[in-house]
């Protein structure tokens, strides 16, 4: 389940893909063992551009540039990690 900084965190991310020009659809929920998970997507194409998931108390974020997933204990800096090689894979 997404505590209430999670939640913080993934409106940043969409705030931050928003002011470069990407407007975003976020799509969430709960696994069948209650692990929170998030899609964000391209509004404009419906592409996926970022996956969020909790596996085993663990984040884990993995974008199509990166060529494995980021995995830790805080969100954010995973979220900023993947953010930046999203935008290196378009420039």
């Amino acid at each position: 389940m997404f505590r209430r900084e999670d939640m913080d965190d993934l409106a940043w991310l969409e705030r931050q893909l928003s002011e470069g020009g990407v407007p975003t659809e976020t799509a969430s929920g709960q696994s069948d063992d209650g692990s929170a998970w998030a899609v964000i997507c391209d509004a404009r194409d419906g592409e996926a551009l970022i996956h969020v998931a909790q596996i085993d108390g663990s984040w884990v974020v993995a974008t199509s540039p990166l060529e494995s997933a980021l995995r830790g204990q805080r969100l954010r800096p995973l979220l900023a990690s993947a953010l930046q090689r999203l935008k290196q894979s378009v420039s």
